[in-house]
């Protein structure tokens, strides 16, 4: 009797979970069939953005290849042509061909368009902070002759800091600004802690070095000029005698005696 009831009380809450179970899908069927359709439709728009992507990237490395041919082959105005195509655009290549841009401007000698191209890269949007900073330290050396002292240190001072990749490049750049500004301060401390750097390569260590007995010297100079005693003011010269004196003047002749008579 027992096993009846538990059976009769089993199909009962079958049947109604299975009216509960019709009922939420009249009331929500609609929603529940475009969710099953949007799915694989997004897995779809997915595959084929993702397909569209790559191969845009492939041809975009294909013009790269293209405009780095051009450069081996002597043609610097049409590879100018092709990297500014590529530079402009939003792929993984942009970066890379701006970069390769300035430096077919800057072997021709056009700093002002090199340092544009290198303006490109660190604006570009997703660009890698380590090409980013490459781009910003290039374009300090080429306008090294045409900026301050001040404005070169301001531009370079993110990549100063003791863990940047190209922190001994900035502080050797900025030394060199100020000693050419004869700031011999700023250019010892920049000397100083590029001589500190345990990772400093022996090649460059050793031109550091030279910079820093170049500062060292100018530095006693100015100490020994400092330290020597005033000159004395120098005196007015004595009047000079006339090189020709005039001669002086023959005695007037004596009247003769009258005659006598």
């Amino acid at each position: 009797m027992a096993d009846q009831f538990d059976t009769f009380k089993q199909e009962i809450e079958e049947d109604l979970q299975r009216e509960r179970m019709l009922k939420l899908w009249e009331q929500y069927k609609t929603y529940i069939v475009g969710v099953a359709v949007a799915i694989p439709l997004a897995v779809l728009a997915y595959t084929v953005f993702q397909n569209q992507r790559l191969a845009s990237i492939e041809a975009r490395g294909a013009e790269y290849a293209a405009a780095a041919k051009l450069i081996a082959d002597k043609k610097p105005d049409d590879a100018v042509k092709a990297l500014a195509a590529i530079g402009a655009s939003s792929t993984g290549y942009a970066a890379l061909a701006n970069l390769r841009l300035a430096g077919v401007h800057a072997e021709a000698g056009r700093k002002a368009e090199a340092a544009a191209a290198y303006e490109a890269v660190q604006k570009q949007s997703g660009v890698d902070p380590l090409i980013a900073d490459l781009a910003r330290l290039q374009s300090a050396m080429l306008m090294a002759d045409s900026i301050d002292f001040t404005e070169l240190q301001n531009r370079l001072n993110p990549l100063l800091t003791d863990s940047h990749p190209w922190r001994n490049q900035a502080r050797e750049l900025v030394a060199l600004s100020a000693i050419k500004a004869n700031r011999n301060d700023d250019a010892r401390v920049q000397l100083d802690r590029l001589l500190g750097d345990k990772e400093l390569p022996g090649g460059m260590r050793e031109h550091v070095t030279m910079l820093m007995a170049i500062v060292t010297q100018a530095d006693l100079a100015k100490a020994q000029q400092a330290a020597q005693p005033a000159a004395p003011a120098p005196t007015a010269p004595a009047a000079a005698a006339p090189a020709n004196p005039p001669a002086a003047k023959a005695d007037a002749p004596k009247e003769a005696p009258p005659k006598k008579k």
